[in-house]
């Protein structure tokens, strides 16, 4: 692409607040400031108003979801409120581990460490996603299931990629016993139907949690299975589904269901987050929570960053 400009709905009808937030943090890297008020005015310029709103009613309130598009009658103000909610999130959630630094007064944004971290090179795989920002032979998708088994992994956890186990093995079963063998589990691949053509069933990360370890893979052990994706917002409740926990649980012979999650890059609204989780059951590790886990940075998304920030970028 030629530059970089907010599309309001690049992640998504859920997502759109952190559209705007991440292009805060974008324009701070390109040495950008702007303000609460260009901000306000930039989206109402846009027609955004209407669109940069809570999409999910509180639990006390009566009703269920909005409509994506509808006119909640929000103006500018309230509209930039939401994205600045994102920022402060972000700030409060991480700390000093956050690159960034917010005036509340003002609302500029600025970078404080230009330091390759976890969480610009999970700011670089979001964008890199969603703008197709392009680097010979990596693709996000890819690298970001990577960077979730790394995440857990650097957590202290025993982690490991079967998407990527399943595409170098022969088939499912042969995957399963591998991931077995890796994770210190008894994998029982004839203990449930699966697909005679299936690929990963569901999950691309399988995680056996520090805490409830065992060499010998004894019953309950504590498993995590779960799936990624830089996909947009709206695909996130099916993603969530594709891994049947019931099937994981004969087919790691732990007789108790692995937690299912669901990892994305992105900085998942808290609307939406408490949906997703409270809808079901099931854990959601985005952004933030990733950088937290994350010690380090690959190659490759050092890569992503580094034409992120070279990329050209419209200046509102």
């Amino acid at each position: 692409m030629n530059q970089l400009e907010p599309a309001i709905d690049a992640y998504g009808s859920y997502a759109r607040a952190s559209v705007m937030a991440d292009f805060l943090e974008l324009w701070a890297l390109h040495g950008i400031r702007r303000s609460w008020s260009d901000i306000a005015d930039y989206i109402e310029d846009n027609g955004w108003n209407s669109k940069v709103h809570e999409t999910f009613v509180e639990r006390i309130d009566a009703g269920g979801e909005e409509s994506e598009d509808a006119d909640l009658g929000a103006d500018g103000e309230e509209a930039v409120d939401r994205v600045y909610a994102q920022i402060e999130a972000r700030q409060a959630y991480l700390g000093s581990a956050y690159p960034f630094s917010f005036d509340a007064a003002t609302g500029i944004v600025e970078v404080v460490d230009l330091t390759p971290s976890p969480y610009l090179a999970l700011l670089a795989l979001t964008v890199a996603h969603a703008y197709s920002v392009q680097v010979e032979h990596i693709r996000p998708h890819e690298v970001f299931e990577d960077t979730v088994v790394r995440a857990l992994t650097e957590a202290g956890h025993r982690s490991v990629n079967f998407a990527r186990i399943r595409a170098s093995s022969s088939g499912f079963r042969e995957a399963l016993l591998e991931a077995g063998r890796q994770l210190s589990l008894r994998a029982s691949p004839d203990g449930t139907y699966a697909s005679k053509w299936a690929q990963d069933e569901g999950a691309d990360a399988i995680v056996h949690i520090d805490s409830g370890f065992s060499t010998d893979g004894a019953v309950g052990a504590w498993i995590l299975v779960g799936q990624a994706t830089c996909g947009k917002s709206n695909t996130w409740r099916q993603k969530m589904g594709e891994v049947q926990d019931r099937d994981w649980e004969i087919r790691l012979d732990t007789l108790a269901p692995p937690m299912a999650f669901l990892a994305v890059p992105h900085h998942a609204e808290v609307g939406h987050l408490n949906k997703l989780v409270g809808g079901s059951r099931r854990l959601v590790l985005d952004r933030l929570r990733l950088a937290t886990m994350l010690r380090s940075v690959s190659d490759k998304e050092q890569s992503l960053l580094t034409r992120v920030k070279d990329t050209e970028i419209m200046s509102p």
